[in-house]
């Protein structure tokens, strides 16, 4: 169990590592430092501009600790425990630290069953021919027609689809930015970063909406969204086959979303159940997670490839 492993951890660290030898700036160093010493040796009104203070050690060897550094260890630690452990022990962790993450199965529960008040919408959308396209019968019908219910649409008091959109987004970052550390274990971590960015973006989203069709499904009130959507998706077509070239390409943000949104609906609808909403997003997202994606932004490259004169 995650939680009888922690206290383990933690005794370890404390008798094997000396975290002792650390001062973190701001904070006394009560184990060898007093309020007299304090002052000289870890002045509060540190300044940053004096490279000299930074050297400054007292007797225990304690030295600055910046706050970025602590920040970085944590969010190390916690991906360490995703690697090494999973999810749940990364959850746990936090849970150790004092970050409360944590959530309850009624919770789930409650906002699926809150789903229900978008069923009187099902007859604006073909919801079993999207299921069929996603290959996943929802429980939960509700949440499939909010996913594609546009802010736009006024005719209904349940919401739209933003909620899960921003519950999506969060869901396919983590997704795919695990998914990249693990396929590409030679690369450093600004190209991770890059070809994160060229995946997780509204630009990608929206082909794969394209793709998929789910243009088709959307309810909104807006004819114009819905011709914007139709000849973005023509293009994108026309492009593909090579029947035509596309200088600039006009990408209609609420098509992008429905990734988003569908995702964190398929999300809820299996009780958080990452695995589950990988496979289904895989088949989605396949052709954009790829290696030749990865375009460095021209302005970044010229900085790394070009000696400043």
């Amino acid at each position: 169990m995650v939680d009888s492993v922690i206290p383990l951890w933690y005794i370890y660290a404390i008798s094997h590592l000396r975290l002792t030898k650390f001062f973190a700036f701001g904070r006394s160093c009560s184990l060898s430092c007093n309020k007299e010493t304090e002052k000289t040796i870890h002045p509060r009104s540190y300044d940053k501009k004096n490279s000299a203070n930074a050297e400054v050690r007292c007797n225990k060897c304690h030295h600055w600790l910046h706050n970025k550094t602590v920040a970085d260890v944590v969010e190390a630690l916690v991906g360490a425990f995703i690697v090494d452990s999973g999810f749940k022990a990364a959850t746990a962790f936090l849970n150790w630290l004092g970050i409360e993450v944590d959530f309850t199965l009624s919770q789930i529960d409650n906002i699926c069953s809150a789903s229900k008040a978008f069923l009187p919408l099902a007859d604006q959308m073909d919801v079993n021919a999207l299921e069929n396209l996603l290959g996943y019968k929802f429980a939960h019908k509700g949440l499939l027609i909010q996913a594609f219910v546009h802010p736009s649409f006024n005719n209904h008091l349940g919401g739209c689809y933003q909620r899960l959109e921003f519950l999506g987004d969060a869901v396919l970052d983590y997704l795919i930015t695990s998914y990249l550390y693990s396929v590409y274990p030679n690369l450093k971590p600004g190209q991770l970063t890059d070809l994160r960015s060229v995946s997780v973006n509204n630009t990608s989203f929206a082909d794969v909406a394209g793709r998929w069709s789910f243009h088709k499904f959307i309810i909104c009130d807006s004819s114009v969204l819905r011709e914007t959507m139709t000849k973005y998706v023509n293009n994108i077509g026309s492009s593909a086959t090579g029947k035509g070239q596309i200088e600039e390409k006009t990408c209609p943000k609420a098509l992008g979303d429905l990734v988003e949104s569908c995702m964190g609906a398929v999300f809820l609808d299996t009780g958080f159940d990452l695995n589950h909403v990988w496979k289904i997003m895989l088949s989605l997202l396949d052709p954009i997670i790829s290696f030749s994606k990865l375009q460095m932004n021209p302005l970044r490259e010229l900085h790394e490839n070009v000696p400043i004169l």
